[in-house]
Order: C-alpha cells, then structure tokens, then sequence
C-alpha cells in the first residue's frame, strides 16, 4: 500500500534522527494505521497515483460579479 508519510518524514518531524531505529517498528505501525483512518474517511480503499489534465477556456470568463 502506499504510504501518505514516511518513516524518514515522521522521525524528521518528532525530531528523532534518522540512525535511531528503536522506534521504527511503531513509527511503521502508526503511518499504516493513520493511513487506513485516511483511507477510510475517504471512502477509498487504495490510493493510486494518476496523471490528469484539466483545460480551462479562460477567454469566456465574465468578470462582472
């Protein structure tokens, strides 16, 4: 599954450096569970990385309010 942090990004953040890996057992369990809370407000089951283009006609945009 894809991770919305990483191990590195949290210890950076708790301000743990990275050699210390006594904690990287939780660290993971904590990204995989804060993942699934995500997921499921979400109302996704996977997060999945895709390209979209969107195209906007800004010559027909009014600027009266």
């Amino acid at each position: 599954m894809a991770e919305l942090a990483t191990s590195a990004s949290v210890k950076a953040v708790l301000g743990i450096p990275s050699a210390v890996t006594q904690y990287d057992t939780l660290i993971a369990t904590l990204i995989e569970v804060a993942d699934q809370e995500v997921l499921g407000y979400c109302n996704l089951t996977t997060l999945s990385q895709q390209t979209i283009t969107e195209t906007f006609d800004v010559q027909n945009i009014s600027t009266d309010h």
